[in-house]
């Protein structure tokens, strides 16, 4: 099975087929696809914003440890 960043091809094939009525692991077997949980986002960020919502890419745009001290 696949492992990490799937190509924007899957991701829109995952949600069409969805669509279609395939389940998940019907889904996974033909794509691929290793998570049931990515097919799960893909589905949310195509409901919330459609395809240019899907396919925008996030990584590395969070914030992450500690804020940084106000200086006074």
């Amino acid at each position: 099975m696949s492992v990490g960043r799937y190509d924007d091809k899957i991701k829109v094939e995952a949600v069409k087929l969805r669509e279609a009525g395939l389940s998940y692991p019907e889904v996974m077997e033909k794509l691929n696809i290793a998570s049931r949980g990515a097919i799960r986002l893909w589905e949310r960020k195509y409901k919330s914003g459609g395809v240019e919502e899907l396919l925008k890419d996030e990584r590395g745009l969070k914030t992450t440890g500690r804020p940084r001290k106000i200086k006074e």
